[in-house]
């Protein structure tokens, strides 16, 4: 097997574990790449000057890594980052110990640990890149995940579909997709190794379980997947569900809740917008017992989460300086943030009700969550505060997309990037738990969670494409 493909094979399987042995000056500070870049002497970042692999070549890779004091250029090779424990000289004076949590780095007397997130900068063009296909482009979520898969360094883009656009340039159905290079086609191309659909709720389950069958893993974003009782869908979405045997091997696909499981699945079912923002908010309290099972939900949506297909609620003169509550007899995201959080704890029969509202911005979601709190539970007054946020802060502690915030959040905060914002606070006067999350719905809410659960499949840093910053104002 050559060198590359076998690199490739390696990092796509689950890596094993092993013992990462601290480095550092002496033997007392472990230096880490990327973790804080702002540290006296510490390398910034690691960045791919030239050379794209391709299989059969000998994978050399030349990398910058960059510190406040100076530069230091070497080549990694498969032969030293293919296997768990080897060295190689790659520079005079330079030399890399691999193993699966991290790389050392020698460079004449100091020692640096670089993380899986700073390697895959190193090695990332002597990986096969991800051959990935995308099922109906022509939507808002579709099109945003066509735009971050094509900024992705590690996804090949190759074909995309989109009903009533068969044969068109995607630039010209989207101008600022232009740059993709994509024709839009009736069938994916056969040769590749995940499939986004997006399609409408009940088209995507006729053609998922084609594409399993042929071993292309599968993200939906559709709501096909997400709901473990089959019985459910005729209530909510009003179809019979054709593959029952299907809900039970889908993951759902919460990165925060389900981070293990996603990366093991061939199935992924992405949430609903709603559904993360107030999942993420409540998942810690419920999960530790701290509320009564009353539970209220309070969310506002931006005119974009109502989809691209015109209609009267979302016509400029109707949604424009206007705010409406609606589907009062229950949103289809309720189910699956039923679902979710009841499974976080059993025991505390949840009754939830949840209000969804349109209003006149574009992106955004924010919801505003409500519970009682058990008395004893957390200590009084401002120290209660204090001791909630530390429970938020430990919960999410390993999650790089969820910020529990200082201050409320607002709906700029995350507008164009994979964040969920969550400031949890309690109304003293009353004893009241109120938590506030934000997100925005086509990247957290959809196309960029999509993409977070794709880099879990695959084996990648979960921040993987999705490093932007919020666009503000």
């Amino acid at each position: 097997m050559i060198g590359s493909e076998r690199l490739a094979m390696t990092m796509r399987t689950k890596p094993q574990l092993l013992p990462c042995h601290r480095v550092g000056h002496g033997a007392k500070q472990s230096r880490r790449i990327g973790a804080c870049p702002r540290q006296k002497g510490r390398p910034r970042s690691l960045i791919p000057l030239s050379g794209e692999v391709e299989a059969g070549m000998n994978p050399a890779t030349t990398v910058r890594v960059k510190t406040r004091k100076r530069v230091m250029g070497f080549e990694p090779t498969t032969s030293c980052l293919g296997s768990k424990h080897s060295t190689a000289e790659l520079h005079p004076q330079l030399n890399i110990l691999s193993n699966w949590r991290g790389v050392g780095v020698k460079d004449g007397k100091k020692n640096w640990l670089i993380d899986h997130h700073s390697l895959y900068s190193i090695i990332g063009f002597a990986m096969t890149q991800i051959k990935a296909g995308l099922i109906n482009v022509s939507g808002y979520v579709g099109s945003e995940l066509a735009r971050l898969l094509h900024q992705h360094p590690q996804v090949e883009l190759k074909s995309v579909t989109g009903r009533g656009a068969a044969g068109q340039k995607l630039g010209d159905v989207f101008p600022h997709l232009a740059d993709t290079g994509q024709l839009i086609k009736t069938e994916l191309d056969s040769d590749i190794d995940i499939a986004f659909s997006a399609m409408p709720h009940k088209a995507s389950v006729g053609v998922v379980p084609s594409l399993l069958r042929q071993g292309i893993k599968v993200i939906d974003v559709s709501a096909d997947f997400r709901l473990k009782i089959a019985a459910e869908y005729p209530k909510w979405y009003g179809f019979d569900h054709p593959s029952p045997e299907l809900l039970k091997e889908a993951v759902y696909g919460l990165p925060e809740l389900h981070g293990g499981e996603i990366a093991s699945a061939s199935l992924v079912a992405n949430p609903g917008c709603y559904s993360t923002g107030a999942i993420l908010a409540l998942a810690p309290v419920v999960k530790e017992g701290l509320i009564y099972p009353d539970v209220i939900i309070d969310s506002k949506s931006g005119i974009s989460g109502a989809g691209r297909t015109p209609s009267l609620a979302t016509h400029y003169s109707e949604a424009n300086e206007n705010t409406c509550a609606y589907s009062l007899e229950g949103h289809r995201h309720l189910p699956e943030i039923e679902q979710e959080l009841r499974g976080l704890n059993p025991e505390l029969s949840l009754l939830i009700t949840f209000v969804p509202h349109l209003v006149p911005m574009t992106r955004g979601i924010l919801s505003s969550c409500y519970a009682k709190l058990k008395g004893g539970k957390l200590a009084e007054s401002v120290k209660a505060e204090e001791e909630l946020q530390q429970l938020y802060q430990e919960f999410y502690k390993n999650a790089p997309f969820v910020r529990v915030t200082n201050k409320p959040p607002q709906t700029k905060h995350a507008w164009g990037n994979n964040f969920c914002l969550i400031y949890p606070t309690i109304d003293l006067k009353t004893g009241r738990l109120i938590v506030i999350s934000c997100l925005d719905n086509l990247v957290k809410g959809g196309a960029g969670q999509a993409v977070q659960n794709m880099n879990l499949m695959f084996n990648l840093p979960e921040t993987t494409g999705l490093e932007a910053l919020a666009i503000c104002p």
